[in-house]
């Protein structure tokens, strides 16, 4: 940034490396998905898995006598996660071969193995068959009703509204209302900005 400050629980973030502020909490997604296509679905969600002991040095030499149980975990973790986004069946399949509303899901199901406190998401229906919307739209508001915390940049007003206790407007890098939906919409501002069609 060339102004202002970010901050995360009071601690200034600007500038940190990315790994540095998703050791923090803080993890986003993509407005385009970015899975690995060659791996499977359960390896994308493996690979996010923080502090894996068999990424150490000590792993390495000691193997799996050091490294099983906490695999075994995440395995545990990740599973849990593909029942919950009526996913399991695709565990084996590689994700360049799932559809765009799949790949979605996968990537919001990725970020969730990293124990995110607060979930950045960049469009998330973008890319998505309005058959799949629907689905998304119920995951994301039950993670809300769990208690986390999400962060969404959105052009589908309808999800906005429905998931979104407090909506920012932005138009041409300055914020131009805040508030819920219904009275965002209402305001002329916000109006002229073609946000309300």
């Amino acid at each position: 940034p060339t102004a202002g400050s970010i901050r995360l629980d009071g601690a200034e973030i600007s500038g940190l490396p990315p790994n540095r502020i998703a050791r923090r909490g803080l993890i986003r997604t993509f407005q385009l998905s970015a899975e690995f296509p060659r791996l499977t679905v359960m390896q994308n969600l493996l690979a996010a898995a923080p502090d894996n002991p068999g990424e150490t040095v000590i792993g390495a030499f000691l193997g799996r006598r050091y490294w099983g149980a906490f695999e075994t975990e995440q395995v545990e973790r990740a599973r849990a996660l593909l029942e919950r986004f009526k996913m399991i069946d695709k565990e084996d399949a590689y994700a360049a071969d799932l559809s765009g509303g799949q790949r979605r899901l996968l990537e919001v199901m990725r970020a969730l193995m990293a124990r995110p406190r607060m979930l950045l998401l960049d469009e998330p229906t973008a890319g998505v068959h309005p058959s799949m919307i629907g689905e998304l739209e119920r995951q994301l508001a039950g993670l809300r009703d769990d208690g986390l915390t999400m962060v969404m940049v959105e052009h589908e007003l309808g999800i906005v509204g429905r998931l979104c206790e407090v909506v920012v407007v932005m138009s041409r890098g300055r914020v131009i209302a805040q508030g819920p939906m219904a009275e965002v919409r209402a305001q002329e501002d916000v109006k002229e900005a073609n946000f309300a069609g």
